[in-house]
């Protein structure tokens, strides 16, 4: 059991375990060695992450509730 809350608490201390967990649950796998071919994904995480890093605690919460939208929408 130790052994379980161990790897739990790996992967959530990572943020790439994180999301291939979650990816794991939903029934998709990305290998270590594959990248991601979606140029317009990828652009549009790295203009969310500068705004996360440049937001005030009211613009998280905005950006937090707009991902939420689109979480919910496609899932």
């Amino acid at each position: 059991m130790s052994n379980a809350v161990n790897r739990a608490y790996k992967t959530l201390l990572s943020p790439m375990e994180r999301i291939g967990y979650v990816l794991e649950r939903h029934g998709k796998s990305v290998g270590e060695g594959e990248q991601a071919e979606d140029m317009g994904l990828i652009a549009e995480v790295l203009e969310v992450r500068e705004a996360i890093e440049q937001s005030d605690a009211a613009g998280l919460a905005r950006l937090r509730e707009t991902n939420d939208g689109k979480y919910f929408r496609d899932v």
